[in-house]
């Protein structure tokens, strides 16, 4: 593709204008920060999940419970809350 001198063409220019008229679009902004805030939410959970689940392998490998909670980031009431609900869980099956 060839642009003139300046660095600037017909696409160029087209796509800066609808990129600020975007930008002055109050709606489209709320839209996208909710959908930025949606996603945000969605890897936290992911990785509250993830954590979980290495917390719960720690514990079938019998690792202390304080260490648990240094390497997962899981806080220690969480994982010793994590611990007797699998003790549980294993009692009732």
């Amino acid at each position: 593709m060839q642009t003139n001198e300046s660095g600037e063409d017909g696409l160029t220019n087209r796509l800066a204008a609808l990129v600020k008229k975007m930008k002055e679009n109050e709606e489209l902004r709320q839209e996208y920060m909710a959908m930025n805030l949606h996603d945000y939410d969605m890897i936290r959970k992911g990785r509250k999940e993830g954590a979980v689940e290495v917390a719960r392998n720690m514990l079938k490998k019998n690792y202390p419970t304080s260490d648990i909670a240094d390497i997962t980031g899981l806080p220690l009431d969480e994982v010793l809350a994590l611990k007797q609900q699998m003790a549980t869980e294993t009692a009732t099956a």
